[in-house]
Order: structure tokens, then C-alpha cells, then sequence
């Protein structure tokens, strides 16, 4: 079946990226988060906060995008890594990004 669905459906590409985001609560995060989600409409942005509580509060960002290429869904993806990143510089440490 799944071939057959393949075939018939969309083509689309898929593109993630994970920023690692040291020293803001998961909850401060959430409104940037939603903010560059309304922005750049074509990406998802999924939470999980990492590290044991009582220490600076960890949290890896997967942001993910699909698109007709490639090209295309990365785009989305770098657009609207570079507006999280902007919008917590001065409030956290960016681990990887």
C-alpha cells in the first residue's frame, strides 16, 4: 500500500534542524516559539526540555519544515531558526544552532 500512496501523493522534502538552548525556561520559550511559528508559517517547532531541575534548564528545539524541494523546506527552516535565535540571544545561551 505504501507505494501505491507515494506514487499517488504530493512529492514533498522534509528538512529539521535542532538548535540546543541553555537558561530559559521552557515556559519564557514557548511565546518566542509561538511568535516565530505565526511568522514562518511552513514550520513546526517541537520542544523538549532537557536536564534535571534545580540547574540551568536546558532546551533542544527541533524545527522542521517540508516543502516541494529540498531547497525549499531548508529555507523555511534556516528563516525561522535565525528569528528564534534573534529573539532569545540577549535571555539564553544558544548550545548549537
Amino acid at each position: 500500500v505504501e507505494p501505491l500512496l507515494r506514487d499517488r501523493g504530493p512529492k514533498l522534502a522534509f528538512y529539521e534542524d535542532t538548535i540546543i538552548i541553555k537558561g530559559i525556561p521552557e515556559s519564557s520559550l514557548a511565546p518566542f516559539i509561538d511568535q516565530v511559528m505565526k511568522k514562518v508559517i511552513k514550520v513546526y517547532i517541537k520542544s523538549h526540555p532537557k536536564g534535571a531541575e534545580g540547574y540551568k534548564p536546558v532546551i533542544e528545539l527541533h524545527i522542521t519544515s517540508s516543502g516541494k524541494s529540498l531547497e525549499e523546506a531548508r529555507k523555511y527552516v534556516e528563516e525561522a531558526k535565525k528569528k528564534i535565535i534573534n529573539l532569545v540571544k540577549d535571555k539564553a545561551e544558544i548550545l548549537e544552532g
